[in-house]
């Protein structure tokens, strides 16, 4: 999905018109084709067909999604930035999917795929991501405000693109950086310790070491 949206803002950045939806489901195959060999752990109840027939209806909202048609100049689509924004850690490599050049603000898009809809909480809770990606797009922003969205794609039976606003809040963005410097200090120091999670566990790699780990 994310290499059909790529390509699609590519065609745009470059001037040539939107592809249209055949298109995109022809490059959502091709990547596939490029997987395999691999091996691919399906979820209950999905095969390659099924998810093939789930990424035509997405892409069918995505090209008729306002999303699709950004207002403004497209700067950098999958832009990989990198700098170093907090001292004694090491440099932050970014991948923004899309920035935009509204006149006014720099537009900042992150896309995403998810099984249900976000709520508020949610955004909150992967805000961080992107209030670090705004400290590597302040040069290009020139002073002009940082605008922060998430795009996303919920893979539903009747899919919907939403797109989340993140607010750009300069205490937020200290307390994110004063996080990623106490877990670089905990890193460097040997401190690490399960972290079991719901959400991470089923596809973490280091679940079995972690299940043995008596401290």
């Amino acid at each position: 999905m994310h290499q059909a949206v790529q390509y699609h803002f590519e065609q745009l950045l470059i001037g040539s018109p939107a592809p249209d939806l055949d298109t995109l489901l022809g490059i959502y195959q091709d990547h596939w084709e490029s997987c395999d060999g691999q091996t691919v752990q399906y979820g209950k109840g999905e095969d390659r067909d099924a998810l093939g027939r789930m990424a035509d209806r997405l892409l069918r909202i995505f090209v008729q999604s306002d999303f699709a048609r950004p207002v403004g100049v497209i700067l950098g689509v999958e832009e990989e930035l990198r700098g170093q924004i907090i001292a004694g850690c090491p440099d932050l490599l970014a991948r923004v999917d899309l920035i935009v050049d509204s006149g006014d603000e720099l537009s900042v898009f992150d896309f995403k795929t998810a099984r249900s809809s976000w709520g508020d909480d949610k955004v909150e809770d992967i805000a961080p991501q992107l209030l670090l990606y705004s400290e590597l797009v302040k040069p290009i922003a020139d002073g002009r405000p940082v605008k922060l969205s998430f795009a996303v794609l919920t893979k539903t039976k009747l899919p919907v693109l939403t797109v989340h606003d993140v607010p750009l809040s300069l205490q937020q963005v200290e307390r994110t950086k004063r996080t990623v410097e106490r877990i670089w200090r905990a890193i460097q120091s040997g401190h690490f310790y399960p972290n079991p999670s719901p959400l991470n566990c089923g596809s973490c790699p280091y679940r079995e070491p972690c299940r043995r780990w008596t401290g």
